[in-house]
């Protein structure tokens, strides 16, 4: 039986190993730019950890000072936030920074502070939709998490001079790089390696000239977003009134608010996900609410979702 877990499982691609030798990582950039009409200015990177500390140098965060992020953050947000600064979950001063994750592509407008870096993670964004929707300072994206891709991930910059300045500091980071893509590589085989490149990884960010084949663009236009919307659609009566959807920005999963027999049925289809939280900000104040994510990416055949419906509606 198939695994569905919340974002789709890193795939390597064998077929691109001779096509695309000599792609250049400006090549790939400049294609990604020119698919979303240049709205932002893009840096690839290693992965969407590695975006997250690449952005926090450029701030010039350091120990002592305190990162705010999201109630919930999972490791890989935390960990690469102290490997600069340290994890904060109050509110901070206007100057103090602040990871504001756009969960499930819900967009919340609340008191912003001064400088903020936007999660968007595991969106996929559509190339008309606008990049920054709270106007932050960086966009970062998982193409890991969104496209199923062996790794990597982008910083959406609003200029030319900070992705510049972003690219040298990725050029002064390169030390084991090849080394530590060498372990994300067989890491796709074995859970124990995988457990070493969780380690290292955050600490390479560059993506190594013989791994850039494995991002050359067509996955931009083979997104398969209509096809994520169809399954959307046959779970929208079951979303809860809380939660509303942009389909130019589509989350890798949906909630529901199922009953525990609900979900073991839901899991003997394969789902391998559990119980999640979500945050409403009203008025400063969060309220947060319990549901079941539904993975709706491009790898969940959309008979399952025809399944899920129907089990949840008996």
């Amino acid at each position: 039986m198939s695994i569905y877990f919340l974002w789709p499982k890193p795939k390597f691609k064998i077929q691109n190993l001779f096509k695309y030798l000599n792609i250049k990582c400006e090549e790939i950039e400049d294609e990604i730019s020119n698919y979303y009409k240049n709205k932002g200015y893009p840096v690839l990177v290693s992965s969407g950890r590695v975006a997250i500390k690449i952005c926090l140098i450029y701030l010039n965060q350091n120990k002592k000072n305190k990162v705010k992020v999201f109630n919930y953050a999972s490791k890989c947000v935390t960990n690469a936030v102290e490997k600069v600064s340290n994890v904060s979950y109050e509110n901070l001063n206007y100057e103090q920074v602040e990871i504001i994750y756009h969960h499930m592509s819900c967009i919340q407008k609340y008191n912003l502070p001064e400088i903020f870096i936007e999660d968007s993670i595991d969106i996929l964004v559509d190339r008309n939709a606008d990049l920054f929707p709270l106007n932050g300072m960086f966009e970062i994206w998982s193409l890991e998490k969104i496209y199923g891709l062996i790794g990597g991930g982008i910083i959406w910059c609003k200029d030319k001079e900070t992705q510049q300045l972003l690219k040298k500091t990725i050029q002064k980071n390169k030390k084991n790089s090849n080394l530590i893509w060498v372990i994300r590589f067989l890491s796709l085989f074995s859970s124990n390696i995988r457990k070493i490149w969780d380690k290292y990884e955050v600490n390479c960010f560059l993506i190594p000239k013989f791994f850039l084949n494995q991002f050359e663009t067509s996955f931009l236009k083979n997104n398969k977003s209509n096809e994520i919307i169809k399954k959307i659609e046959l779970l929208k009566n079951f979303l809860p009134e809380w939660y509303s959807i942009d389909y130019k920005r589509l989350p890798s999963h949906i909630p529901l608010v199922l009953s525990e027999s609900k979900v073991r049925q839901l899991k003997n289809l394969g789902f391998s996900t559990d119980y999640r939280h979500f945050e409403i900000i009203e008025n400063d104040k969060i309220k947060k609410i319990k549901f079941y994510p539904i993975p709706v990416h491009h790898q969940v055949p959309i008979q399952i979702i025809q399944k899920t419906a129907k089990i949840i509606s008996n």
